[in-house]
Parts: C-alpha cells; sequence; structure tokens
C-alpha cells in the first residue's frame, strides 16, 4: 500500500565541498565525470570532504558530486532495521583522512526522480535525458514538485535524485522534525498524472 503523498527531508543552501580535482574524482570508480554524480549500481562509498565537519546538519550533499550525507543520529531515527534495508552507508572523511564522528555517505537502494512542472515560456527547461557516459537518467523542471508514478511500495526510504530522502509520512509522525537552517522538508503529492508533458521515469 502507498501513501498519498511522501515527505522530502533535503539539505538547501550552501553544500560541503570534496576540496578533490576533477582528475582526482575521476580516478573513484563510483564517479561519472560526465554527469558528475556516482554510477548506476554503485553502492556504498566512502567521500571525502575539506571542512572539518559537514555544513549543513543533519543532512547535507557534497558539491558537484551528487553524493548525500547524513548524521547517523539523525538516520538512527528512521529505524534502524529501515536504514539497513533500504540505504548503504558509507564513510565520511575530513581534511586530516580521519572519519568524521557520526557521518556517513548515503546511498538509496531505491531512488526516485522528484518530478516538476511546465512553466509558461520556459518549456525548453523541462526534459529528461540519459548520461552517454554511465547510464543515469537526467531531469529538470520547475516547481511544484511532486512524484509519479507512486513510488516503490517495499521501501519506506528512498533517495531523491534532487538531493536528500524521501520518506513515507508515517516514518517520521511521532518526531519533532522542522524546518531549521540548511534543512527542509518538503511535501510531495503522489499524481495519477505528470504536469510535466513527459510519461513514466525511472530514475538509475
Amino acid at each position: 500500500m502507498t501513501s498519498d503523498h511522501y515527505l522530502h527531508l533535503v539539505p538547501f543552501g550552501d553544500a560541503s565541498d570534496s576540496g578533490m580535482s576533477e582528475a582526482e574524482l575521476s580516478a573513484e570508480p563510483w564517479y561519472c565525470v560526465t554527469c558528475h554524480r556516482p554510477k548506476p549500481g554503485t553502492g556504498a562509498f566512502d567521500m571525502r570532504i575539506c571542512q572539518k565537519k559537514p555544513v549543513n546538519f543533519p543532512l547535507d550533499c557534497v558539491a558537484h558530486t551528487g553524493t548525500d550525507i547524513a548524521h547517523r543520529d539523525f538516520l538512527s531515527l528512521l529505524g534502524e532495521e529501515n536504514v539497513a534495508r533500504d540505504l548503504m552507508l558509507g564513510t565520511v572523511y575530513g581534511p586530516s583522512g580521519a572519519p568524521i564522528e557520526g557521518w556517513v555517505t548515503v546511498r538509496g537502494r531505491h531512488r526516485v526522480i522528484v518530478r516538476g512542472s511546465l512553466k509558461k515560456g520556459f518549456e525548453h527547461y523541462v526534459g529528461t535525458r540519459t548520461c552517454e557516459a554511465c547510464g543515469n537518467r537526467l531531469y529538470s523542471a520547475y516547481p511544484p514538485n511532486y512524484l509519479y508514478p507512486a513510488p516503490n511500495p517495499d521501501a519506506v526510504i528512498l533517495q531523491s535524485d534532487l538531493g536528500g530522502l524521501v520518506v513515507r509520512p508515517e516514518l517520521i509522525a511521532h518526531l519533532d522534525l522542522k524546518r531549521k537552517k540548511g534543512f527542509g522538508i518538503q511535501k510531495l503529492k503522489v499524481l495519477t498524472k505528470p504536469k510535466d508533458g513527459l510519461e513514466e521515469l525511472v530514475a538509475t
């Protein structure tokens, strides 16, 4: 059974920085140098950032790498069993080369494209294509955002193509989560028809 809406837990504002050159990133087996994000089929992987701690709490992303990172205590609020089933976690390292305590990279076993809408005069901005190098599905559109089709019902935590996590609302109903600096919660309705003029899209 699927929900009629989901919640998008998303970092916003400035992101953390890997401090790695394009040449260094290209040496990472998980990184696509063409679309600047993890390749399809990538599992858990480790990531270095050049800050002593991530910029945003409890969720963040690493600029120009398509990498989500999160604080382990926050993820535990979503249920250890849910996290173990739906997410793959790696280690976040700081500039000294030592792990940053409590922080992990996040890779969803299930990923979802957060869809958008057509905007008059900017129809050219809405579209999808496949990365010619790795096969990643790339998508762009304007808000308002929503989901179509309904996400995989077997998962309660999914990874968003826009960064962050998409979760069933009942998963965090008992938590006092509020928007704060660097962290937002967006309601995503599940629609029966997309507003962007495109058909069903499958995330990679």
